[in-house]
């Protein structure tokens, strides 16, 4: 009796370790996919040096005609209480016209030096349906703009050209 619960802890033991290995391997090979996304995540990415109050067109670089682009917009079930009025009724908003995503390149921010918390829905780029660019997107009632890990927080200087430009978009 005594030698088969030996057996058992050794077994044990082992389909612990196996058990080890394998997240290990899962979480490895997880995060060997999110950084391959990361690293097309930083398309044209930005290095200039802002000073507080400066004026940031985050898309300006993008060439539209280069490939085939999309924009998408997704709201998040938790900003819905606070979105503007001037957003309509969506979950959802895509953009694949290069006159709509044109006029996105024209979107201006007040670079301000600081993060927000909490960012739940975004504006995605892709091209040739691969993501290139990712933001956080606000458009709130009292607060519009975009969290990126480039520039922190940037707030929107002309919300409404942004909700009109929204309104373009496929819903």
């Amino acid at each position: 009796m005594g030698l088969n619960i030996k057996y058992m802890n050794y077994f044990k033991k082992l389909l612990f370790s196996l058990g080890a290995v394998s997240v290990f391997i899962f979480l490895s090979c997880k995060s060997k996919k999110s950084n391959q996304l990361n690293s097309s995540i930083n398309y044209q990415h930005d290095t200039t040096k802002y000073q507080k109050e400066d004026t940031v067109s985050p898309f300006k670089k993008f060439d539209f005609t280069d490939g085939s682009w999309k924009a998408i917009i997704r709201i998040s079930p938790d900003d819905r209480t606070d979105i503007s009025p001037q957003v309509p009724k969506s979950i959802t908003f895509t953009a694949d016209n290069i006159k709509i995503l044109d006029e996105i390149k024209l979107w201006k921010f007040r670079y301000l030096e600081s993060d927000i918390a909490t960012v739940s829905s975004s504006i995605d780029f892709f091209k040739n349906n691969v993501k290139v660019a990712s933001y956080g997107i606000v458009l709130d009632k009292n607060s519009v703009g975009l969290q990126s890990q480039t520039y922190g927080w940037i707030e929107a200087i002309d919300s409404n050209f942004i909700f009109e430009t929204i309104k373009l978009f496929k819903y």
